[in-house]
């Protein structure tokens, strides 16, 4: 389809997704910024940039991205639990509770609009892992 019609960005998107499904997220990412212009106020497009960042080990990059998903599409699944579980990967590395709060936030956020049992589950482990590195911290070390 890109090869009939360049200029039809949503081939572009469509194409970056499949990429970045097969793990290509260099290739994906060329593919996103080609139609960067047209789609840069799109949620799929910062979600799939976010995604290609992610999949090269470089989830700093990513947060900004996902982020940006949110502000455009107040929830976007994809984005909610990507960054609740960015966010309880350094509060477990650092310690810090305001990681743990964003983490909680992102993943409220999801369940406010989709009170789905695996969200539901999701906060409940925040809490659980929450309440055993207090434990551990205050009471083990």
């Amino acid at each position: 389809a890109i090869k009939i019609d360049f200029e039809f960005m949503i081939y572009h998107i469509v194409y970056g997704q499949l990429l970045a499904d097969t793990e290509e997220y260099e290739d994906a990412l060329k593919e996103y910024e080609i139609a960067q212009e047209e789609y840069k106020d799109t949620p799929i497009y910062h979600y799939g940039c976010g995604i290609c960042y992610e999949g090269m080990g470089q989830m700093e990059k990513a947060v900004p991205y996902f982020e940006k998903t949110l502000e455009l599409e107040n929830v976007y699944a994809g984005a909610c639990e990507k960054l609740s579980d960015y966010y309880r990967d350094l509060y477990e590395k650092v310690y810090k509770p305001e990681y743990l709060e964003k983490a909680i936030s992102y993943m409220t956020r999801q369940i406010e609009a989709d009170e789905d049992a695996y969200y539901l589950i999701g906060r409940g482990l925040l809490y659980l892992n929450n309440m055993y590195l207090n434990y551990y911290t205050f009471h083990v070390l």
